[in-house]
């Protein structure tokens, strides 16, 4: 026992064969309740496991995609969209869904996402669903032409005040019901977003006006804790807005589910420099204004130090803007031409920070190197003969020589010198020599070896994305489309910072739950409209009713997908030729026919012996002729004379003749068995073609 549970190899193979076994759809298929959810967390341990064990990575990759073949399968056999939305949303059937206005939820498919289910997600029957609810506001869509779409956005945004307050007034109404559709809050959200960029623009220009106006005073790059211009309050209540939209989603989504998407972590960036930005400035300016600094609030630029909460707050706010503008590019994936650019790139920055890790490890090596060669070179020298040495001082430290090698790579130099050499008159031409040497080696490593090797990975990464582009777009366009599904993030920022009667009545009404499950049954609480009759909620039945049927709904299309599913099954083996039924089948023919040949045989025998024994054939003349007749046909023998002549057989020859004679109807019986079978196994074969 301590042998086989310290064997590793056998362990391993224990568990690929009970992997192997899990993940047939067989197993999945009657012995699970939910084989969708089943294959999806299955094929997502298998992933795992391929991660973890390299030496087994193929097999558990091979079980991996089977699993996730067998629930794009099951999702294949759905004949309508009814059963399509009970398998995405587990249970909320399509009576349940059309009564509702509001968007269903759809569980499964959240799931399908975690789990990086491609082939699931991008499915004909999940995407159709997910077009027809993406457009249930605007139907017809996708047939208007383009000048019409075109027009219909810009009445969408130019309504935007308009519909912002119908909302925030009459949440219900036609108008708050449409501003609720997942179309018109992607449309909102992004015309949103692009007002804040045009004012990101702005401020610039508001800079410009601003230094016009103070032309005859002094002008406001010189000031030190200026406060905030017009554009730049509206600039902060879009940046608040959305950090507070942010919060709601990581509120909703939980801390795990929000940081899975990178373009969470690209978010979290740039609305974390923006408040550095403005923490900086505010500081800054309560500095200048409660007399904490003790240099002057009014000087040029050149003068202020260089460690200012100004200065700082520009830079920080410099960085962010540029995260800003590039955050648009998320909006490339609604486009199926610009949606699998927008994927490579996002592989290529993967490849690039891969290649980042070699590259440092050469260019550290190689600044360590020159920077030990040069750093004893810090200042001009004049040996006794009268020779000055002059050197660069760009290569003496580490920080100066990396930065100059990195630019070296562009044919740049941030400092302004050209070229890489140390200027000796006569001596150390040897350390000279060495210098270039190792110049020249980091040179050909670098751009040579490792640009090409970047360039061959990011091909690669493009390649393997456009041999899948359908597929991937499809899969980064559902995450995009599942950010405004639900009831969540109506209003765009800075419009959701207003706090708005339906959230104050939502505010009151748990309130009044929390005070009613703490306190008795008082008056409060029987005007609250949930009823209490004999200590039970009427609502908690009701929902609790409402839970069951959506499972048993659930699990009557799962039991209807899993039966096609198996009759598909084994409809296609049939398809396939000989399977392993026909040959059973041929089998049991086999054997009735030998069975039947035998009694064939016996009665015959017992024919003869019937006849013989009512004299009706003598046995004597019998055997004669029967031999007679075999003996003409026995090689050894030779050929009679003619049926006249008698025969005469010894002892000997009588035995050579009863041993030939069984030979010859063995071997007569098995051919005509093998005539037999051979035509029954061309009717199966003629009988599976057509």
């Amino acid at each position: 026992m301590k042998e086989g549970s310290r064997d590793s190899l056998r362990r391993s193979l224990l568990r690929i064969h009970t992997y192997r076994a899990l993940a047939s759809s067989a197993w999945m298929s009657l012995a699970c309740e939910d084989p969708i959810c089943a294959a999806f967390e299955l094929s997502h341990e298998l992933s795992v496991l391929s991660r973890t064990e390299n030496e087994f990575k193929e097999v558990y990759l091979q079980l991996c995609d089977q699993c996730q073949q067998f629930a794009v399968d099951l999702l294949n056999e759905c004949g309508n969209s009814a059963e399509v939305i009970a398998v995405l949303s587990q249970g909320v059937s399509v009576f349940e869904t059309s009564s509702n206005s509001e968007v269903p939820d759809l569980p499964r498919l959240k799931l399908a996402l975690k789990y990086q289910q491609k082939q699931f997600v991008s499915h004909a029957h999940c995407q159709q669903l997910l077009t027809s609810i993406w457009f249930e506001g605007v139907p017809g869509w996708r047939s208007w032409r383009f000048t019409v779409k075109v027009t219909a956005i810009i009445a969408l945004v130019l309504s935007l005040p308009m519909n912002i307050i119908v909302y925030q007034l009459a949440p219900h109404s036609w108008l708050g019901k449409l501003v609720r559709k997942p179309f018109v809050k992607f449309i909102n959200h992004t015309a949103s977003f692009v007002i804040f960029l045009f004012l990101l623009m702005l401020s610039n220009r508001s800079f410009l006006r601003e230094k016009i106006k103070h032309e005859k005073s002094v002008p406001r790059q010189n000031q030190r804790g200026v406060p905030p211009s017009e554009i730049e309050v509206l600039i902060t209540f879009w940046i608040f807005g959305m950090v507070w939209g942010e919060c709601k989603q990581l509120w909703e989504e939980g801390l795990k589910g929000y940081i899975r998407q990178w373009w969470n972590w690209l978010d979290f960036i740039m609305l974390s420099l923006y408040l550095a930005a403005i923490a900086t400035r505010a500081a800054a300016i309560f500095r200048v204004r409660s007399r904490c600094d003790a240099g002057p609030s009014e000087a040029p630029r050149v003068e202020w130090p260089g460690d200012d909460p100004t200065i700082v707050s520009e830079s920080i706010y410099a960085v962010a803007v540029v995260f800003s503008f590039f955050r648009i590019i998320y909006l490339f994936q609604m486009s199926p031409h610009l949606g699998p650019l927008q994927i490579s790139l996002g592989k290529m920055l993967i490849d690039i920070a891969k290649f980042m890790l070699i590259f440092f490890l050469v260019m550290i090596s190689f600044t360590c190197g020159i920077s030990q060669l040069y750093e004893k070179y810090d200042s001009k020298n004049s040996l006794p003969d009268g020779t000055v040495i002059t050197n660069h001082v760009h290569y003496v430290d580490g920080v100066s020589a990396g930065v100059n090698l990195f630019f070296a790579l562009f044919g740049l130099n941030p400092d302004g010198v050209s070229g890489f050499k140390l200027r000796i008159e006569k001596h150390h031409l040897f350390v000279y020599s060495t210098g270039l040497l190792l110049f020249g080696a980091y040179c050909i490593s670098s751009t040579i070896v490792l640009i090409n090797m970047l360039i061959a990975m990011m091909s690669n990464s493009y390649q393997v994305i456009d041999n899948h582009a359908d597929l991937e777009w499809k899969f980064a366009r559902t995450k995009l489309w599942m950010d405004f599904y639900g009831n969540g993030s109506t209003l765009p920022p800075p419009a959701n910072l207003i706090i708005s009667p339906k959230w104050i009545i939502r505010a009151i009404s748990c309130l009044l739950k929390l005070f009613c499950q703490r306190g008795s049954q008082s008056s409060r609480c029987r005007s609250f409209p949930s009823k209490v009759v004999d200590g039970k909620n009427e609502d908690t039945e009701s929902r609790c009713f409402l839970l069951n049927s959506e499972s048993s709904y659930y699990q009557d299309v799962m039991t209807k997908l899993v039966t096609r599913y198996i009759h598909r099954f084994k409809e296609s083996q049939k398809q396939d030729g000989v399977n392993e039924d026909d040959l059973n089948e041929i089998k049991q023919d086999i054997s009735s026919l030998r069975y039947e040949l035998r009694n064939d045989k016996s009665k015959h025998s017992l024919i003869i012996y019937y006849n013989i024994g009512k004299g009706r054939i003598e046995a004597k003349q019998w055997n004669e002729t029967m031999f007679a007749l075999e003996m003409c046909a026995m090689p050894n023998f030779g050929y009679l004379n003619g049926p006249e002549q008698k025969i005469h057989l010894t002892s000997q020859q009588k035995l050579t003749h009863n041993t030939y004679i069984n030979q010859q109807l063995h071997n007569d019986v098995n051919q005509n068995f093998e005539k037999k079978i051979r035509e029954r196994v061309r009717l199966e074969l003629c009988r599976s073609e057509r």
